[in-house]
């Protein structure tokens, strides 16, 4: 099909998403409404995930099995393990490990690694920290450039920010 007009783009785009949605069901993966979700061709998504409407997955994104993407989550470049559910996130060159639970109202931000068994809360937003196992950030907070340990309990409002001006410092919780 000859594309020569933006609407003959958004028909080539629509015959695209069909293919690619048709293809992850056929493997497996359950999506609720493939009309109002978004995959890209490279994007990879294991068997018995279930994709609810308006989630965007784009990018080198990977998507583990037995996990619960969506409603209205947008995923970039990133790696999400198996059993995994998130609702309202926007996840981008993050890394995302087993059994994490996210949302709603989350902002995942590059070079964030949240490992396995985490509780992410709503209004959270995490960059370039890496969250250890078992660890819980139930709600309103924001950590950056954080190490954290295993089975830390982040209370709410808590914000870690290091930067005094010219340069960004990390912090290591344990």
């Amino acid at each position: 099909q000859g594309i020569n007009s933006r609407v003959q783009l958004a028909q080539a785009q629509q015959v695209m998403k069909e293919r690619k949605n048709r293809q992850l069901m056929e493997a497996g993966v359950t999506i609720i409404d493939p009309a109002s979700t978004f995959v890209d061709t490279d994007v990879e998504i294991g068997m018995d995930t279930v994709i609810y409407p308006y989630t965007w997955l784009s990018g080198n994104t990977k998507i583990g099995e037995n996990s619960v993407i969506g409603p209205n989550v947008m995923i970039e470049d990133s790696i999400i393990g198996n059993d995994v559910q998130m609702k309202f996130v926007y996840a981008h060159e993050c890394t995302i490990k087993d059994g994490v639970t996210v949302g709603p109202y989350v902002h995942l931000r590059p070079n964030t690694v949240i490992e396995n068994h985490v509780k992410i809360g709503n209004f959270i937003e995490v960059k370039n920290s890496v969250v250890g196992e078992g660890s819980k950030l139930p709600h309103l907070s924001y950590i950056g450039d954080t190490d954290m340990g295993a089975r830390v309990n982040i209370g709410c409002g808590t914000i870690m920010v290091n930067y005094d001006g010219q340069n960004k410092h990390r912090t290591t919780i344990e």
